[in-house]
């Protein structure tokens, strides 16, 4: 009985969904034939439609714990093509999760599952072709407890896995960071582990242009790492100062690495995006306030055509009687362009989200019914420009001064700094004998991100130091010139 209420409380929400499309969305889709499930992350497919990941209980009763891992594709219009699916088995309770897919070079998808029992919790990468069928299925398990996170594809034509370890009979840091690197076969390249004296925490590893990656997570602070192609570390950063809880993800522009989380402040809650460069030294930080009664929160972020990003996630209102999804537009300076919030009938979660090549956003996850406990796997398509709401200029939340770009230089460089209100200003350059060279700002200056040109053709090549004052504080950053 327990199960039939379930399935005619998904097929009336799912016919709901398909009649009437949410506000915003080109289209919305429900996907009952996989029972109670949940999408986990998104991409395109080879043939114009999306491919998702995620799970779904199966067997009789829809409330067991043994889940299947699932991989489902649709067409453009969000039509199910196909379902891949590993199945979890009661005997062993062995439970089968896909938690991140991307696309290979000869047209297939490589996803990132998790299998788990009563023993341990470890890792397989499965290989699917465009027409769902399995090509291999592979594992690589140095420990008996993992979470895996993500899988990418680097720009040297392989695959980097991010994983979260534990470490056995560790007393200090039980955890650390595993990053394993694959070819399109599923051969093992490489694979090490990242520690320190506390435990370190992986959301997401993003592959950079130069065949590296780099990966954002938490200690007790914000952690950013850098390792090369071969899986050196290359540079650390905890940041102590940001006023961010733990970074999620990450996007990489042409001089610097934009992350984004959730803010660390009270109030409802919203996301932050801070720009470091690509020696994972802070530069300014933006915070997306929120506009209302509802808390935002981004899981995913993108760099879009035109320089700027996008963000897509979910919001949640005091009530709690429903979990709209949300995007967020960002120009290159990390200020918000625009904002949608999609406001359905149903409570929600998009926490997967991706670009498709034709300028299309998918948000996808799980819709719950209210007062049936029932939830099953979504996708929702919107345009290149969703509707626009809720508009407004954010104001910087801290005062910052970045670093300058670029550096070296020679002989012209811009020197950008946010101001959280209107303030007296100071912008001053200063030789390494602390000589002060020239000023490049003096007066009031309102609110917001300002950027200043600097011309050092003047000066002999060497180290500068530019020096950002305002009432109660003092910002110092070097500089190098070099002719």
């Amino acid at each position: 009985m327990k199960a039939l209420l379930t399935f005619c409380a998904l097929v009336l929400l799912a016919g709901a969904l398909s009649a009437q499309p949410v506000l915003d969305t080109l289209w919305t889709r429900a996907f009952p034939e996989l029972g109670t499930s949940a999408f986990t992350d998104l991409c395109p497919s080879f043939d114009g439609g999306l491919v998702g990941t995620g799970w779904r209980i199966a067997g009789e009763d829809t409330f067991s714990q043994h889940k299947d891992m699932i991989v489902v594709q649709t067409d453009a219009r969000g039509n199910t093509e196909w379902t891949f699916a590993i199945e979890g088995t009661a005997p062993d309770d062995t439970i089968w999760t896909g938690t991140s897919i991307c696309q290979t070079e000869d047209s297939s998808y490589l996803i990132l599952a998790q299998r788990r029992d009563h023993t341990k919790s470890v890792n397989e990468i499965v290989k699917v072709d465009r027409h769902g069928e399995l090509v291999w299925q592979r594992a690589y398990n140095p420990f008996d407890f993992e979470i895996g996170m993500t899988i990418a594809r680097t720009s040297d034509h392989a695959f980097i896995i991010a994983t979260q370890a534990e470490i056995p009979d560790s007393e200090y840091c039980p955890w650390c960071a595993l990053l394993q690197k694959i070819d399109s076969d599923g051969n093992l390249i490489w694979s090490h582990t990242y520690e320190d004296w506390c435990s370190w925490i992986v959301n997401r590893a993003i592959p950079s242009s130069d065949s590296g990656c780099v990966v954002v997570g938490y200690t007790d602070y914000p952690l950013v790492f850098k390792v090369d192609r071969d899986g050196n570390l290359l540079w650390q950063h905890e940041y102590y100062d940001q006023p961010i809880r733990y970074p999620i993800d990450m996007a990489e522009t042409t001089d610097s690495y934009v992350v984004m989380g959730p803010s660390d402040t009270y109030g409802p809650a919203s996301s932050y995006l801070f720009r470091i460069g690509f020696d994972g030294e802070p530069r300014n930080v933006v915070n997306f306030r929120v506009d209302g009664d509802r808390d935002e929160n981004c899981h995913r972020i993108y760099r879009t055509p035109d320089g700027g990003f996008i963000l897509g996630g979910n919001a949640m209102y005091d009530a709690g009687d429903r979990q709209p999804l949300l995007l967020i537009k960002a120009g290159a300076d990390l200020f918000i362009q625009w904002r949608t919030v999609t406001d359905g009938e149903n409570y929600m979660y998009g926490n997967a989200f991706c670009p498709l090549p034709d300028g299309k956003y998918a948000l996808g996850g799980e819709a719950h019914t209210h007062g049936t406990g029932a939830f099953f796997g979504f996708a929702a398509l919107y345009g290149p420009a969703a509707n626009q709401v809720n508009v407004r200029s954010v104001v910087p939340s801290v005062l910052s001064l970045g670093q300058n770009y670029p550096n070296p230089f020679n002989p012209v460089t811009e020197i950008g700094f946010d101001l959280p209100r209107t303030m007296p200003v100071s912008l001053s350059v200063f030789d390494i004998l602390g000589r002060q060279v020239t000023s490049l700002a003096s007066g009031v200056l309102t609110s917001g991100h300002h950027v200043v040109g600097f011309d050092g053709s003047a000066l002999p090549s060497g180290v500068y130091v530019y020096r950002l004052s305002t009432p109660g504080a003092v910002h110092n950053r070097k500089m190098l010139l070099l002719k």
